[in-house]
């Protein structure tokens, strides 16, 4: 069995770091870093972000 532990960080980073290109080429919308939910409506609905820290 091998210890996947010391990979964890790179896995983190690599997720964020996919959001970020995703977000950057307009495939995903961003994201707020309290809730999660998106700033602005994609399609009729859909939840936002109603925290004040934009």
């Amino acid at each position: 069995m091998t210890n996947w532990l010391p990979f964890l960080p790179y896995l983190v980073f690599w997720a964020v770091s996919m959001q970020a290109i995703l977000v950057w080429a307009r495939v995903v919308p961003p994201l707020c870093a309290r809730c999660g939910h998106p700033f602005e409506q994609r399609y009729n609905g859909q939840r936002i972000c109603n925290c004040s820290n934009h």
